[in-house]
């Protein structure tokens, strides 16, 4: 089995914790859906390579959604909480292609230091967190660099 990079998860302790991974699939994330209200990220929705998915939080406001093409990976990932810390603030993603994704509330990006994550290898195969209503703690899970 190969290693894991350290996990890194941003937010609150409010909520209940989840892990999400698919297993020994060998199935990386595909798609990834984030939902803001006006000071914190409201909900995340995964899916994963071999079709399997999850919905962490309530849908509402407003959406976006990223999609990794066929050999696409994170080359980087930052984390930010909320203003009060108690919550996910928001997200910024940039891929082995070029490309960037970011979800931030819609009151404004979160004034919080931003946490930058180690991505290992690029290859995302699970998250971790605290949720209910709203996304308190929010941390992707990737294979090591060997």
């Amino acid at each position: 089995m190969s290693e894991i990079a350290p996990i890194t998860v941003v937010g609150g302790d409010g909520g209940t914790p989840f892990i999400y991974w698919p297993g020994q699939t060998g199935s990386v994330l595909k798609k990834l859906e984030v939902w803001v209200g006006e000071h914190q990220v409201g909900c995340i929705k995964i899916t994963m390579s071999d079709g399997s998915g999850k919905t962490f939080g309530q849908t509402h406001n407003e959406h976006s959604s990223f999609s990794f093409d066929n050999g696409e990976y994170f080359s980087s990932l930052t984390l930010w909480s909320n203003n009060a810390g108690d919550h996910l603030g928001g997200i910024r993603l940039k891929t082995t292609n070029g490309r960037t994704f970011e979800a931030f509330p819609t009151g404004g990006k979160p004034q919080p230091a931003p946490t930058k994550v180690d991505v290992g290898s690029g290859n995302c195969f699970g998250v971790q967190g605290r949720a209910d209503a709203e996304i308190d703690a929010f941390g992707f899970m990737f294979i090591k660099v060997s």
